[in-house]
């Protein structure tokens, strides 16, 4: 969850640090999360930059894993949604 644009720098691979980097480190992580068959969730709030709403959206799994919202009262109804998807999707064990 996000409420704004990427603004602080992240190291690079060639040890330099930007916010081209961090971007880059993010959807590295989003990557290898989803890679490994972690469900991820993001929701951004209060945004309007095209760019983060695109990131955003490319790191959750599947896409239909994201969501945008105001603040008001949106966000509520965001984390309403992914509780139901993950009562309906999670693997219960009984005894």
């Amino acid at each position: 969850m996000t409420d704004g644009m990427q603004t602080a720098p992240g190291w690079g691979a060639s040890g330099s640090q930007t916010q081209a980097d961090a971007e880059a480190n993010l959807l590295r992580t989003c990557s290898g999360l989803k890679d490994r068959g972690i469900q991820v969730f993001t929701v951004g709030y209060d945004l309007n930059d095209a760019h983060t709403l695109d990131l955003l959206q490319n790191c959750a799994s599947p896409s239909s894993f994201y969501d945008a919202k105001d603040l008001g009262g949106g966000l509520m109804a965001s984390f309403q949604a992914i509780a139901v998807t993950v009562k309906e999707t999670m693997v219960r064990l009984v005894r």
